[in-house]
């Protein structure tokens, strides 16, 4: 599995956007005027920045901060994975291309917002010494990802620089 090469699919459909997607991130923004969607979408760039160094050093400490628990067990469970098998999977030169609302979501305890983010790096698994497995280190992988980033209601009463920022 760790070394089998996938092409994806469904990259260049369009992304599926809840019809109030809008109308949601305008009602975020009127309780939160802290919130604007240039910076939201600087924090996906470093979280995503962030994420493919880690992984592609296999040390998702770095990563810890920025991840949900289940997300967290959930890359570490591939990564250790990886280890065991003496390879490692490398992601060299990510960039987004574009980031697009998909959805928002808010309650007294949570507000989500979902975001597709369109990607490409070079996509590639190496053994411990080096050796190509599989992938190409020189024709990028184009791709998209649906990602949710999670933040908490308490955020109001915190009123700290820390208390706008969304977790993936």
């Amino acid at each position: 599995l760790l070394t089998t090469e996938v092409e994806e699919e469904g990259t260049d459909l369009a992304t599926v956007v809840d019809p109030f997607a809008a109308a949601a991130l305008q009602a975020l923004w009127e309780r939160d005027h802290a919130f604007q969607w240039p910076q939201f979408e600087q924090r996906v760039w470093l979280i995503f920045r962030e994420f493919q160094v880690a992984w592609s050093n296999r040390d998702l400490a770095k990563m810890r901060p920025y991840l949900s628990d289940n997300l967290f067990q959930m890359q570490t469970y591939w990564v250790d994975a990886y280890k065991v098998q003496k390879l490692r999977n490398v992601c060299e030169n990510a960039r987004i291309e574009r980031i697009e609302l998909a959805r928002v979501d808010s309650d007294a305890t949570f507000d989500a917002i979902t975001a597709r983010v369109f990607a490409s790096s070079l996509d590639y698994t190496v053994t411990n010494d080096g050796k190509l497995v599989t992938g190409s280190k020189s024709r990028p992988r184009r791709y998209t990802e649906y990602w949710t980033f999670i933040r908490g209601a308490a955020r109001f009463a915190l009123r700290s620089p820390l208390s706008t920022r969304f977790l993936l």
